[in-house]
Formats: structure tokens, C-alpha cells, sequence
């Protein structure tokens, strides 16, 4: 009888412990695939934290994602509609699903793309309705943002009901 419960024992430690190094080993490789800086096409998930109007992170798989929206530059929440820019993206994205074009990654360890949500590229939006720059630096080809944002200074949407705007970039180059 020792021998049976004995033996019992050994396959159950034998299974549970197998079950966890594989667990740890799948962990493992959600760490390397971090520190290869592959970069994947597409990310799908579940907004967690809106920090403000051009960055969101997303669970997928069980793994958060830092994402910082690709081509536009949002005033800072310490600017004039920094707070603005970060409500009316909470107010238009579905948290439970967005949809990300990676573009890069970059130097932050932030995943950069076109932000999808219900359909809708929330980076264009962003800037068509006045809350956010193009940032042309870094999208230079993007003219579908500079046609969106030389409309929105027309139409003075936004941000752009100021007299004289300063840029993200400008402002925090002066900090």
C-alpha cells in the first residue's frame, strides 16, 4: 500500500512539476521575445490605461504593450489641451478592442502604430478634430495628417482655437 501511494505521489510532483517548468519556460519566452526587440505587425487587445492623448497600453495574451500612436505629437497634460486630447480618446476608443498597425519600435521600448479602433484610425482623428500635431518629423510621407491638421487650423478646431500654439516638442524642449 506504501508503495502504491508512493508511486502516486512521484507521478503527481513528476506532472505538477513538468506543468510548471513549462510555464516558466512559455514566460521565458515572452521575456526573450522582449529582449530580441522583434517587432510584430499587428497587436490586437484590451485598453488598460489611456496616460494621455497619444499613448495607450493594451493586454494581449496576457502581455501589456506600451503603444504610442505612430505620426502625431498630442499637447502635454501640463499644456493647453493636453487634458482635452487625452479625455476625447478615452471618449472615442473602445477599450475592449483596438487594433494596432506597428509602425517601429522605439527607443522607449514603446511599440509605435496606427491606432484602430471600431474601425476608425484614431491617429487621423486626433488630429482632424484638434488634438494633436502631425508630427512631421518622424512621418514625414503621412500627408493625409498634414491635409487633416491644415483643415483643423482652418476650421480653428481644438487646439488650434488658440492665437498661437506651442508644439509638444517645442514645449518640452524648454523644460
Amino acid at each position: 500500500m506504501k508503495k502504491i501511494i508512493y508511486i502516486i505521489m512521484i507521478v503527481i510532483l513528476t506532472y505538477f512539476g513538468k506543468f510548471q517548468t513549462e510555464e516558466k519556460n512559455s514566460s521565458k519566452e515572452k521575456v526573450e521575445y522582449n529582449k530580441k526587440n522583434e517587432i510584430p505587425e499587428e497587436v490586437r487587445g484590451k485598453v488598460v490605461y489611456i496616460p494621455d492623448g497619444d499613448t495607450i497600453h493594451i493586454v494581449m495574451n496576457g502581455e501589456k504593450f506600451k503603444i504610442r500612436f505612430y505620426g502625431i505629437d498630442c499637447p502635454e497634460s501640463s499644456q493647453p489641451y493636453g487634458l482635452e486630447a487625452k479625455e476625447f480618446l478615452m471618449k472615442n476608443i473602445d477599450k475592449n478592442d483596438v487594433r494596432v498597425e506597428v509602425v517601429e519600435k522605439d527607443r522607449y521600448g514603446r511599440l509605435v502604430g496606427k491606432v484602430y479602433s471600431k474601425g476608425v484610425n484614431l491617429n487621423e482623428l486626433m488630429v482632424e478634430e484638434g488634438y494633436a500635431w502631425w508630427y512631421e518629423k518622424y512621418a514625414r510621407k503621412e500627408k493625409k495628417l498634414e491635409i487633416l491638421q491644415n483643415r483643423a487650423k482652418k476650421d480653428k478646431k481644438g487646439l488650434w482655437e488658440q492665437d498661437n500654439p506651442q508644439a509638444p516638442w517645442e514645449y518640452r524642449n524648454k523644460k
